[in-house]
């Protein structure tokens, strides 16, 4: 934080109202936060560069998810609600307040009854239709010189990088986040991969995927997120480490489990429950993926196992929001 701030009175107000409207069940603990500040560096530049009110703005469209090592597998929280403000010395920063998830107050996918495919839902493709453009998404700071530039140079010609920011005092893995319309890329009876052109693209686009993985393999602690927007619910495939084997099991076991997971989507809406975020991991013990956790609209969260979340105690001092800089800004001139 810039030398001498303090939260604004105004800002301490509206913190104070805003947590009274959360906590238990859905949230063991409500704290406030700092999103971001307009400190500058030596050199006079800001230290995370970003607009305010864009912040603010896509924070209240989809709030961020607080992560643990900006690890997507591992959410402790998530903010709740954000406001811009100013200080009286002319300082610029955004307040948040923020939902830290409990063990007691998840809900788990076995006592909904939600496990295994549900073979009386049916993919429908039309309804699985997504932009086929292909997002990498990666922090270049994790990265060593000229990886993203080997990656991106045989990747598909819709394919683009998308630079992401995190805000973790300390990185332990690599993330990198690749964003695809899964429902033509796993599901074979898509509409999309029905023509030549498509077949192609289908292929091209499998093909690069498995460099992205091979090439993982010289990083310290890979994380591939494979990502797919089902039916409004952000559908995450985790793959982590450089093991070869993993990476072959883990990809060979992709056509079904997105199957599962538009199932799990539906299934869950059904309930009405919709999702906002589901994610699914691949177990390199047991070979086989599974949904480690769904983030609900209404802020709750479902859980493989309630050991999944961390406890207070246990939680590192520095969290991450791992955003795009797109959905933070570019602060005015």
């Amino acid at each position: 934080m810039p030398s001498g701030f303090q939260m604004t009175p105004e800002a301490q107000r509206w913190i104070e109202e805003a947590r009274e409207r959360y906590g238990p069940p859905e949230f063991a603990h409500v704290a406030s936060a700092v999103l971001w500040t307009d400190e500058r560096g030596p050199d006079g530049k800001l230290l995370v560069e970003a607009d305010p009110t864009t912040l603010v703005d896509n924070q209240r469209k989809d709030p961020a998810v607080l992560l643990q090592g900006h690890d997507p597998g591992r959410p402790v929280g998530q903010v709740l609600e954000a406001e811009a403000f100013t200080t009286p010395e002319g300082h610029r920063f955004v307040a948040g307040v923020v939902g830290y998830y409990g063990r007691e107050g998840a809900l788990t996918f076995a006592e909904l009854g939600l496990t295994g495919i549900d073979a009386a839902s049916p993919l429908e493709p039309d309804a699985l239709a997504s932009e086929d453009r292909i997002e990498l998404a990666a922090d270049p700071r994790d990265l060593p010189p000229g990886w993203l530039d080997e990656v991106m140079g045989n990747a598909p010609p819709d394919a683009m990088h998308v630079e992401m920011s995190y805000n973790a005092a300390e990185t332990t893995q690599e993330l990198i986040r690749i964003a695809l319309a899964f429902g033509a890329l796993w599901n074979p009876f898509a509409k999309a991969v029905a023509t030549e052109a498509g077949k192609d693209a289908y292929a091209a686009t499998k093909t690069w995927i498995k460099s992205v993985l091979e090439r993982s393999r010289q990083l310290k602690s890979p994380a591939i997120s494979l990502d797919w927007d089902c039916r409004g619910c952000l559908t995450s495939f985790l793959i982590r480490g450089n093991d070869p084997a993993v990476h072959t099991a883990a990809y060979e076991g992709l056509a079904e489990t997105v199957v599962d997971g538009a199932s799990l989507v539906a299934r869950l809406e059904a309930r009405g429950m919709p999702p906002a975020s589901l994610v699914y991991e691949f177990d390199s013990a047991s070979a086989r993926w599974y949904p480690s956790y769904a983030r609900l609209a209404d802020g709750r969260i479902v859980v493989d196992s309630p050991m999944l979340i961390a406890v207070m105690q246990d939680l590192p001092k520095g969290l991450s929001l791992g955003m795009r800089k797109v959905d933070i800004g570019t602060p005015p001139e």
